[in-house]
């Protein structure tokens, strides 16, 4: 004759099952530090969030960001930024993890037009939309004609035109705006720029020709 177990047995998957379930889904970031290169200053921080001091607890599909300004102190070919520390857990946790993540390289050069660059949204997903805009500033007391060109990539397709012409007046900026289509997730080359400027009377100027070239972490999900 089988016996069966009494009602009141568990197993132990199930009981496994019950402990994940009596875990709390809100995360505690207890700390975020941005540490700059040598070769850069960092100028200032801005957090994107409604708390007002740490630790920042996040419930579901809730979010946490935070943008910083930098400045190049020299000129050089290719650099890392700078690097983020976070540490996070789940709430009323003692355990906690510290995740360091460093920044993409950049390479920075003289030149009479200043660049920058904003990406949207700055959580970027596969197969969704990215929009970049790119912000140029005559750094002259001369008027400028800046010629932009995207190349193409295998990771990004791209909307639009990929070459673009702006007219700065001294001293003025002016933006152009690309987008992008992510064909890949991870972390991804963006498309590089290739940027010439030239004078009034169309003569190119002298180490104004450069490529910028800058990664971007593309989530899957």
């Amino acid at each position: 004759m089988i016996r069966r177990p009494p009602r009141s047995t568990h197993c132990i998957s199930s009981a496994a099952s019950d402990v994940y379930k009596r875990q709390s889904h809100k995360l505690e970031i207890s700390g975020f530090t941005f540490s700059s290169a040598s070769t850069f200053l960092k100028t200032c921080t801005k957090s994107r969030t409604a708390y007002k001091r740490w630790p920042v607890i996040l419930g579901r599909s809730e979010s946490f960001s935070s943008s910083f300004c930098v400045q190049p102190l020299n000129e050089f070919p290719q650099s890392h930024v700078a690097s983020v520390e976070l540490v996070w857990g789940r709430i009323n946790s003692p355990m906690k993890s510290v995740c360091t993540l460093p920044l993409p390289e950049v390479s920075t050069g003289i030149s009479d037009v200043l660049i920058s660059a904003i990406f949207v949204p700055e959580r970027v997903v596969i197969y969704q939309e990215l929009f970049i805009v790119y912000n140029f500033k005559n750094a002259t007391a001369g008027i400028l004609e800046v010629r932009i060109h995207m190349e193409g990539s295998q990771d990004f397709l791209l909307n639009g035109n990929a070459a673009g012409k702006l007219i700065l007046p001294p001293y003025e900026s002016d933006e152009l705006r690309y987008t992008l289509l992510p064909l890949k997730a991870g972390k991804l080359s963006l498309p590089k720029l290739s940027v010439s400027v030239l004078n009034v009377e169309g003569m190119q100027i002298p180490r104004a020709q450069h490529s910028y070239e800058s990664s971007i972490y593309v989530f899957s999900f």
